[in-house]
């Protein structure tokens, strides 16, 4: 597994994708779908509830100057919903890669554990002189489960 941190590798074509960034507010390739869902989803709630506030509590307005208000509050929340949002995807990003990153040492632990085991049985069986046919575990796996 790569030690940097935008090397992205893709499990179903098993080809290393380095994201693109263009500077550090930039969201990596493969995450920009999660980003604008994310981005999408925060700015709806947000102008909902600015509509909603224009609406019925700050009555008096007609449908208009409602709308018009709604714009007004709800542009500022632009930039600031973007950022979080940057910051929400970026920490995803982190969580995952060390989640993977603990899965994949658990993983190589467990196979070097087997292929002693075999490895013991083997010798074992060698020094008692009797035929070993058992098949040795599975190859380890290197990245995203090819051997």
């Amino acid at each position: 597994m790569s030690n940097s941190r935008y090397n992205i590798r893709n499990a179903n074509q098993g080809e290393s994708q380095v994201a693109s960034r263009e500077s550090i507010w930039s969201v990596p390739q493969t995450w920009r779908e999660l980003y604008f869902v994310l981005l999408s989803v925060q700015f709806i709630v947000c102008t909902g509830f600015i509509a909603w506030y224009e609406t019925f509590v700050n009555v008096g307005d007609n449908a208009y100057e409602t709308f018009a208000d709604t714009g007004r509050v709800a542009a500022p929340f632009v930039v600031l919903i973007a950022a979080e949002t940057i910051i929400l995807v970026e920490v995803l990003f982190m969580l995952s890669e060390r989640y993977l990153r603990k899965r994949y040492m658990q993983g190589q632990a467990d196979n070097q554990k087997e292929w002693e085991a075999w490895n013991n049985r083997r010798m074992a069986a060698e020094a008692e002189g009797r035929p070993f046919d058992e098949p040795p575990p599975s190859p380890p796996i290197r990245e995203n489960g090819r051997n």
